[in-house]
Formats: C-alpha cells, structure tokens, sequence
C-alpha cells in the first residue's frame, strides 16, 4: 500500500514536471523571456540559475 502511494505521488511529480517543461520550452522557442522554471511550493528551498534563469 505505501508502495503505491510512494509510486503515484512520484508519477504524478514526475508529469507535473514534464507539463511545466512544455510551458519552458514553448515560451524559449517564440522568443518570451523566462526568469524562472519552477517545480514544487514555495518558499524556494535551493535553486540553479543557467543563462539567466532561475
């Protein structure tokens, strides 16, 4: 039972993920400035800037 519940919260993360990826990428091909790729709640435990970005 923890195992599903570990499996499903980790898919789920892992699909969020993706999904916000799409709005990164899509918004890096038509040229809209992006400060941050985010991913959990806030307050923001850590964080990696790359090229300017969050």
């Amino acid at each position: 039972m923890i195992f599903s519940i570990l499996s499903f919260v980790f898919l789920i993360a892992i699909l969020v993920l993706v999904h916000e990826w799409g709005h990164f990428w899509t918004a890096r091909k038509l040229k809209i400035k992006v400060e941050e790729f985010g991913f959990g709640f806030p307050p923001r435990v850590g964080g990696i800037t790359k090229n300017g970005i969050l």
